[in-house]
């Protein structure tokens, strides 16, 4: 791990003008992140990948006034009271923490040097560079374990000691590449780059942040491309449902006349529902009801222009076997009689079926739900269409 720090050779006023200029720059990053995180949460977004900005604004290397009338954070009382201890002990117990940490590093064994580097740090020593030497540390170990946030805040805190940390700046960057923000990469990457022009990992990183941040920009604008196209498609659908006159179950709150996707919203396991095909005709999932044997039959795709009889004839008519729950052979085109219930007054209506299903769904006292029209079908003359049609109050 690192011991001491070395940049490219420059006089010492071009070089703290740099660090002046790297201390400003990473203020003002830190406040566009904390920026960008209180819009996301104002909008409800959350994500584990995000700059935990208000962790580390209470960091101590942030602030820049004291609140006694608030607790203090450990890190804050460790720092005030290296006035009464000595500097040179805690120092020696930091350094031995220190050599700790990377010895588990060497090993591999990133989380006890992530401990031994957090102990080290707790010691508060007053030394600028040390703390940047750990912080960078720690965010090593935290990056080999996959702690990627963790360990560019890290980053971060260790080029608030120094701004020209290069390990940090390197780290930082490679933290953002692994987090998808490579927008921030690029520009971690130029804050090295203005320490050292020719640092090999810091510009192939840099091209490789860019050539992302395009595919991720290309990516969103196909999304969005695609989400619009989405929205149209269902404006087209909603105008096309409400211009045939068919009245559709709303499970929106009350006062929401506006019809939604969700309206027409299947329960059927296929997850099929009402389309527009490119001709402009719908199709719908049609649920057929026997009641009498507690059997369904569900149509995945309707078109609006067909009639039910032609159905009918299809599952039921001379040239196809009947289903295996009519033992008695009696469901047949000349008897099926079909209707459909009037949920609000707990009615039957029979159904026309030389009408297609356009003509059917105008029918005002029918209201399709749950984005799927069903119906019920009986066999004529039949002992149980007598009992059912008599429990509905329905008379011939």
């Amino acid at each position: 791990m690192q011991s001491e720090e070395k940049t490219s050779e420059m006089n010492d006023e071009t070089r703290n003008e740099l660090i002046k200029k790297l201390d400003q720059d990473m203020d003002e990053y830190i406040e566009k992140m904390k920026k960008e995180s209180a819009d996301k949460l104002a909008r409800g977004e959350t994500s584990d990948a995000e700059l935990s900005v208000e962790e580390l604004m209470q960091h101590p290397a942030f602030l820049k006034e004291i609140d006694y009338s608030k607790p203090l954070s450990p890190e804050l009382q460790g720092l005030i009271s290296l006035r009464y201890e000595d500097n040179d002990d805690i120092r020696d117990k930091a350094e031995a923490y220190k050599e700790d940490g990377n010895h588990n590093f060497k090993y591999k064994k990133y989380r006890f040097a992530v401990a031994n580097y957090t102990e080290a740090i707790k010691c508060g020593c007053p030394d600028k560079n040390f703390n940047a030497i750990l912080y960078a540390n720690r965010a090593a170990a935290h990056f080999h374990l996959g702690n990627y946030r963790s360990a560019f805040n890290d980053c971060v805190i260790s080029r608030k000691f120094k701004p020209d940390h290069m390990k940090a700046i390197v780290r930082g960057a490679h933290c953002c590449l692994n987090m998808k923000r490579f927008e921030d990469a690029m520009k971690w990457c130029d804050s090295g780059l203005l320490v050292e022009q020719t640092n090999a990992k810091l510009l192939e990183m840099r091209a490789e942040a860019e050539q992302k941040k395009k595919s991720q920009d290309r990516d969103k604008r196909k999304a969005e491309m695609k989400e619009r196209k989405e929205a149209e498609k269902e404006q087209k659908l909603i105008s096309a449902i409400k211009s045939r006159g068919v009245t559709i179950y709303r499970s929106s709150k009350k006062g929401d006349i506006s019809l939604s996707l969700s309206d027409l919203e299947s329960h059927h396991p296929a997850g099929v529902k009402v389309n527009l095909d490119a001709s402009g005709v719908l199709h719908w999932p049609v649920l057929f009801l026997y009641p009498e044997y507690g059997e369904t039959d569900f149509l995945q795709s309707v078109s609006e222009n067909s009639r039910l009889c032609d159905h009918i004839e299809h599952m039921f008519g001379s040239d196809t076997e009947p289903p295996s729950w009519d033992l008695e052979k009696k469901y047949t085109p000349a008897r099926i009689q079909v209707y459909f219930e009037e949920k609000e007054k707990e009615c039957l209506h029979k159904v026309d079926t030389s009408d297609t299903l356009a003509g059917i769904l105008k029918d005002k006292r029918y209201v399709v739900q749950a984005g799927t029209p069903s119906f019920i079908l009986l066999a004529a003359e039949s002992e149980f269409e007598t009992h059912f049609l008599t429990k509905y109050g329905y008379r011939k």
